[in-house]
């Protein structure tokens, strides 16, 4: 069922995940006793221990920092140039937004069974909405790399 590629990781019915779910746990049980080690490594040892490349820790610190270090970098500024009353209204504007978008995203893929934001895009507008999702993303992630390449020029020039 699974190809090589980003086919690997298209699923399109619950059928699909179980099977994804029972091969992911058959890979892990190949995989020696790994996890074993971990379950028996104290608190202290899992969580200040060195940072390996490529682990699921170094992972989440990596996508944390670049999610929320510019936003949290930026913020001051912000709030500097706006006054306290105007940046706290509208960051809890934004705040409210965010969630309010992300709910009704979570309760129409539950309702119709949608498991990705290509397929609720394709139901909720049809092929075009979806391929103008995949042409927002992209478009996001090149604005970004520039973004952070003209920041980068910046600060070392």
């Amino acid at each position: 069922m699974f190809a090589g590629g980003t086919e690997g990781f298209d699923v399109n019915s619950k059928a699909d995940i179980a099977e994804l779910i029972a091969q992911t746990v058959e890979d892990e049980g190949n995989e020696g006793n790994e996890e074993e080690d971990q379950r028996r490594k104290s608190v202290m040892q899992r969580y200040f221990s060195k940072v390996e490349k490529g682990s699921i820790r170094s992972s989440i610190l990596g996508m944390t920092t670049a999610a929320i270090g510019s936003g949290c970098l930026t913020m001051p500024n912000i709030f500097k140039q706006i006054g306290w009353v105007n940046g706290i209204v509208l960051l809890c504007m934004g705040a409210f937004g965010c969630w309010w978008s992300l709910y009704m995203l979570i309760q129409r893929s539950r309702h119709h069974n949608l498991f990705n934001y290509s397929q609720v895009a394709n139901k909720a507008g049809g092929p075009v909405l979806e391929k103008v999702l995949q042409v927002s993303i992209l478009t996001y992630m090149y604005a970004t790399c520039l973004a952070c390449t003209i920041v980068i020029t910046q600060i070392f020039v």
